[in-house]
């Protein structure tokens, strides 16, 4: 696995570094696991009036033990939290980069359900006699703060790609931020500059007004817990929609941030074994626990690295004990901003109308072409209208639906379409809009990521910690790369892909039967996801066909059919398939002019990263491969009279075919195996059953079999 990869000699170090210069955050793996309390030391240091970590402690021990006199041996009522989740993006589409998924989104709280109530058959659960059901629940808000309907995920647009902690608090934070006593705040965003391995932090409770507490407390303004948005959401539940860091990849980064926004400290005390966590039944530790060090022992007893306040990895975590339960829950009935919060309604959907959403199948169509629309509104809507054509240019069939989810919706006038859409329930009605653009036939076209100044280069691998280093950056390498891909978007109005160009370098085939797949793959997460179309050839072909050019030219390949990209991104590229070290394959790329992440890798355990990761190259590259696009598919149909005959006797066969330039048959074991044509005949002399083939070739560079 290539956690670092290197274009000089020197291997490159991650440095650590720091949110000041007096607060020193450690990392383990590249990532800084939680910057809590260095944050709550900045902060009590900016602001003196908060007062101490003892101050707080001394409240809060005096709570707890009022809250315990309190308490019966009932069970306590299970309270809940109503969450908003601000997703902070610079206009990535919904599900790229920052910009994540509302089903990730959703699948965080589902983790904090499980991890706060101990939910039997879930990640959550643990039979250690000090695991204790928190008795918390927390729940998408759907009510915003101006009495609007929402679900919960405010998704902002700041114009910015990372953020440091100083623009976090100074500016992301006051200006998104929905009402702190009404819900617990979260954030989602990029971290940068000193942050940028950074996993999320939160912001303690006050007690402001309370015994023992200054009168002034922290800033209502910065209150709730802010995550990198690859650290939230589980793997478990992933759609292919979710964009996660391959570690923390469980959701437990944010059960143990909420856990500090609720008054929990990290379990080791935040030093060596004389500090303490305030809780009797976790043992004291005399330091963080990184990955899953089962039987650690320290402080004389052994470490409860599952707990969810320790930094081990999110697998190994599964448990909140009886006393931090009791801290928690005195928090919520004695902190100002946490104890309105049980009581807040934002959560009740009693008065809410829906929330509209609705996904057209492509906002650009080619004219005589459908779409189909798919509802995806929440708030439990009962009936829906539709109008495809709300300004009436005219030429749209069917032009209102009350369905659902409407298919087949024909646009045969050129031109930019308003689509309306409503949905209702008992509490009212939302309305959203979208435009389809209705185009005349393009025919065909080439994309590429180049402009004609560019300068085109060839990159070798040079990793000397890696042993013998071999190999291109772009291409086969001593770190067993496994595919290269360049991603296109923005295309329209073609739909489909033909073919490709690929312009290689120092190819060569050492005889072990290496082959490279030329494919397409759709787009999830932001990576390249599924293949949908491929086609193969062995490296001993393009050594072959390189071999009067010294191993060194573009070639083209054309998909034994034409590839449905539909409008949405892709990536084109290969894969390289039984490879060894003698092999050799290069792509010629250029840093030159370069869109962001054009430009991609699959390492050799299967994950996707773009170039300029740090952890991969740290550099910008576009590869040359130019994918062949069309709005004009090829394809075809076949008719055989009569379909069973006497030996002896002929077969007539007729094609029909759409944007299609030739047609060529093959037909195993009849008189005549092989003809062009739309229409021809074949003749069978022996009885048998026959398969009969027919290849199209499409106006457009592409093919139907």
């Amino acid at each position: 696995m290539n956690f670092l990869k290197s274009l000089t000699i020197a291997v490159l170090a991650i440095s650590s570094f720091s949110i000041t210069s007096q607060t020193q955050l450690h990392q383990h793996n590249g990532f800084v696991r939680c910057a809590t309390v260095e944050y709550d030391q900045i902060r009590r240091s900016q602001h003196p009036e908060i007062g101490t970590k003892l101050e707080f402690e001394a409240w809060i021990s005096q709570e707890i033990r009022q809250f315990k006199q309190q308490k019966s041996n009932n069970r306590l009522p299970v309270l809940t939290i109503p969450v908003v989740v601000h997703v902070i993006h610079n206009g990535d589409a919904v599900g790229s980069g920052e910009n994540i998924s509302t089903a990730q989104v959703l699948s965080q709280i589902q983790v904090l359900n499980e991890d706060y109530r101990k939910m039997l058959n879930s990640p959550g659960y643990n039979t250690n006699p000090v695991g204790a059901d928190v008795e918390i629940e927390f729940c998408m808000a759907v009510v915003d703060p101006n009495g609007n309907a929402t679900n919960g995920v405010d998704r902002v647009n700041l114009g910015q790609v990372s953020w440091a902690q100083s623009g976090i608090e100074a500016t992301l934070k006051p200006q998104t931020i929905w009402d702190p006593t009404q819900y617990l705040n979260i954030w989602t965003c990029r971290f940068g500059g000193s942050a940028s391995s950074l996993l999320g932090y939160a912001q303690f409770p006050d007690a402001s007004g309370l015994s023992g507490m200054p009168s002034s407390g922290g800033a209502a303004n910065t209150d709730g817990v802010i995550i990198n948005y690859n650290a939230f959401g589980t793997s478990a539940v992933d759609d292919g929609t979710f964009n996660l860091n391959p570690t923390y990849n469980l959701g437990r980064t944010v059960t143990h941030e909420v856990g500090h926004w609720l008054g929990l400290r990290h379990i080791w005390g935040d030093g060596p074994c004389g500090q303490d966590d305030f809780c009797n039944d976790t043992p004291l530790a005399s330091a963080a626990n990184y990955g899953c060090p089962t039987g650690t022992s320290s402080c004389g007893s052994v470490d409860m690295i599952e707990n969810y306040m320790d930094y081990t990895d999110d697998a190994c975590m599964n448990i909140f004990t009886e006393d931090q339960k009791t801290r928690i829950r005195t928090v919520l009935n004695s902190s100002p901003r946490r104890a309105s919060l049980v009581t807040s309604t934002v959560c009740s959907s009693n008065n809410a109308p829906p929330v509209c959403s609705f996904a057209p199948s492509t906002t650009s169509v080619v004219a005589g072409n459908s779409v189909n629309f798919t509802d995806g509104s929440t708030g439990s809507p009962t009936s829906w209208s539709w109008n495809f054509d709300n300004t009436s240019l005219g030429g749209v069939t069917p032009s209102t639906s009350t369905v659902q989810n409407p298919t087949g919706i024909t646009y045969s006038t050129v031109g930019t379409y308003q689509v309306q859409f409503s949905a209702t329930n008992a509490n009212g009605t939302c309305t959203s809009n979208t435009t389809i653009n209705v185009v005349l036939s393009s025919g065909c076209d080439t994309l590429d990521n180049f402009v004609a100044t560019d300068s085109l280069a060839i990159y070798a691998s040079n990793q000397a910690s890696q042993g013998s280093p071999f190999g291109y950056i772009a291409g086969w390498n001593n770190y067993g790369d496994i595919s290269k891909a360049e991603y296109y978007s923005g295309y329209s109005p073609y739909t489909h892909v033909t073919g490709m160009d690929v312009y290689f370098s120092g190819v060569y085939d050492g005889g072990n039967g290496a082959t490279v797949d030329f494919n397409i793959w759709s787009q999830s997460a932001g990576k390249p996801s599924t293949i949908l179309g491929t086609a193969t050839a062995s490296l001993l072909q393009l050594d072959n066909a390189l071999s009067n050019v010294s191993g060194q030219g573009v070639l083209h390949v054309t998909f034994p059919s034409v590839v449905n990209v539909g409008g949405s991104p892709f990536y084109c590229g290969i894969t390289m398939n039984g490879f060894n070290s003698n092999d050799s394959l290069g792509i010629v790329t250029s840093t030159i002019h370069t869109p962001t992440n054009s430009g991609w890798e699959q390492w050799s355990d299967n994950t996707w990263h773009a170039y300029d990761e740090q952890a991969s190259w740290n550099i910008n590259l576009t590869h040359y491969m130019t994918p062949y696009v069309t709005d004009m598919p090829v394809s075809g149909t076949i008719t055989a009279t009569p379909n069973s005959i006497c030996a002896g006797s002929a077969i007539t066969f007729n094609a029909t075919g759409v944007n299609a330039n030739a047609y060529s048959w093959y037909f195993p074991s009849a008189d005549n195996e092989n003809t062009t044509g739309a229409s021809t005949t074949a003749t069978y002399s022996s009885p048998g059953n026959y398969t009969a083939y027919l290849y199209i070739d499409g106006t457009c560079d592409g093919s139907y079999t």
